[in-house]
């Protein structure tokens, strides 16, 4: 969507909503007559604040080549906004603010979904640092853990039946993203409880995941060398 004085989405920001449970935002695109990005991240962020009843707060799921994911203004969060919150879906550096301004509520999270690129890979080991500092240092209350590595091209999703949850092992001919799957393992380092997960592993095939018990038990990643 664009954000242009007098458009739409101008008007969407300013209004109010005193029941509003489930927010998504779509991609931000930007345009010669576009309002600059430091004024539109103020002006989501102003919006979210001031609905504290939301329940689930998405900010982006796929973003276009010239399309820009929507962030928060760290100086206008506070530790206590979003009291209710139990759902985000988004980018690393965006959850990173929420954590870095002590968001009370992102640790009382039960449904987590992070989008990652190439390009913000270093976010995510940004964002598990400033979890781990926290005085909780992880998120164990999140049961629903998503990760999606955009840059990946996703085939249809392939189901991991029961008898295979133990070990799931996957072989590439491609080769995998080491650096992915690191990130990967930090995210899941951060969400010790998690019984559903579903995403992409990078390189390879769109996942979903039921676990018995807790974190998916074991994942294993066999990179087939050439």
């Amino acid at each position: 969507m664009f954000h242009c004085l007098g458009s739409s989405f101008e008007t969407f920001i300013n209004l109010r909503f005193p029941n509003l449970k489930s927010l998504e935002l779509d991609t931000l695109a930007m345009n010669s007559g576009s309002v600059p990005y430091a004024a539109t991240t103020a002006s989501v962020t102003r919006f979210v604040v001031e609905h504290d009843t939301i329940e689930h707060l998405s900010l982006s799921k796929r973003v276009s080549r010239n399309g820009l994911f929507f962030h928060l203004d760290g100086p206008l969060i506070a530790a206590d906004i979003l009291p209710n919150l139990r759902s985000f879906e988004g980018c690393p550096a965006t959850f990173t603010i929420l954590a870095r301004r002590g968001v009370l509520s992102v640790f009382r999270l039960t449904s987590l979904s992070l989008f990652a690129c190439e390009e913000n890979l270093n976010d995510i080991s940004a964002m598990v640092g400033e979890i781990k500092s926290s005085p909780a240092q992880v998120l164990d209350l999140v049961v629903d853990l998503r990760v999606e590595f955009l840059s990946v091209v996703i085939p249809p999703i392939v189901v991991i039946p029961p008898f295979m949850e133990e070990s799931v092992h996957v072989m590439s001919s491609n080769g995998t993203s080491m650096r992915e799957i690191r990130c990967l393992d930090e995210i899941a380092g951060l969400c010790p409880n998690v019984v559903n997960y579903s995403g992409t592993f990078p390189a390879l095939c769109a996942v979903s995941v039921s676990c018995r018990q807790y974190i998916i038990a074991t994942v294993s990643i066999l990179t087939e060398c050439n």
